[in-house]
């Protein structure tokens, strides 16, 4: 196969707002405090609350500390320590106390994440999750309990929202079954996080829509600076005519405003 490069554009994108939930992959320890979704202004002050409660008969030390919050190409959650500088975390002006409490069976213990908004903290938005987690103490035998994440997803108040992507390095191979993978990778170009799925479309040498993909990132959004791999299969069990064909890229938000497209010619 034979492939070269065609033409691009990029759009910048809107508002979207977010839903998120807690990861809680186990019962020994329940939080309330779900997430915290807030706009926040320069020099204010935050004050968040988490109740802890345990589930089980002995007691248990639970531990809560906060990091920013990031990804990786493939949307796994990665950690950011405090101490490390991110232009987008908020792990830098948050803080939970206590860090180590131990409690008791049927009782619940506050934790508090607090914190002020840095004057010069610039725009878009600012990300960290809190992690509770909790391990028992059974005859001198710590073990894992449960733990609970708690995302963090500020909006600066008054800021410039920048909501903008880019695919980059569209390439077309040839799959297994004779089908064409077609793969990306689309970057958080902006300071904003959002929600987008990608699509691709497959035309013959007369423009003809032979076949289209399409997939959604489901609940999980794409934070600034980041990106996602992208993987799509074309003409699955398609006996396709020799010739040269066009594939198309595209990534959207949910509302539908396009944020980037590329095309890429392949020799069949």
């Amino acid at each position: 196969m034979k492939k070269s490069m065609r033409s691009r554009s990029s759009i910048s994108a809107c508002f979207i707002v977010l839903a998120l939930l807690a990861i809680a992959p186990a019962s020994a320890i329940t939080v309330h405090g779900v997430a915290l979704v807030a706009e926040v202004s320069p020099g204010e002050r935050i004050v968040y609350n988490m109740t802890a409660q345990t589930s089980v008969n002995v007691s248990e030390e639970v531990h809560a500390y906060v990091y920013g919050l990031t990804h990786n190409q493939y949307g796994e959650r990665v950690a950011i320590a405090p101490d490390v500088m991110h232009p987008y975390s908020a792990a830098t002006f948050l803080k939970v106390t206590p860090e180590i409490a131990v409690v008791e069976p049927g009782a619940s213990q506050l934790f508090v994440l607090e914190g002020v908004v840095p004057e010069d903290v610039g725009d878009g938005g600012r990300y960290a999750f809190v992690n509770i987690h909790a391990s028992v103490d059974e005859g001198h035998m710590v073990g894992f309990a449960a733990e609970v994440e708690i995302p963090v997803f500020l909006t600066i108040k008054g800021s410039e929202i920048i909501e903008t992507g880019e695919i980059r390095d569209l390439n077309i191979s040839e799959g297994d079954d004779g089908s064409l993978v077609a793969t990306f990778k689309f970057n958080n170009t902006g300071n904003y996080h959002y929600m987008a799925d990608g699509a691709t479309i497959l035309k013959d040498g007369e423009g003809n829509v032979v076949d289209e993909v399409s997939h959604s990132s489901g609940s999980s959004s794409l934070l600034p600076l980041e990106g996602r791999i992208c993987v799509f299969e074309l003409a699955k069990e398609m006996d396709l005519a020799p010739g040269t064909y066009t594939v198309e890229a595209s990534v959207s938000k949910r509302d539908g405003t396009v944020l980037d497209t590329e095309e890429v010619t392949v020799e069949v």
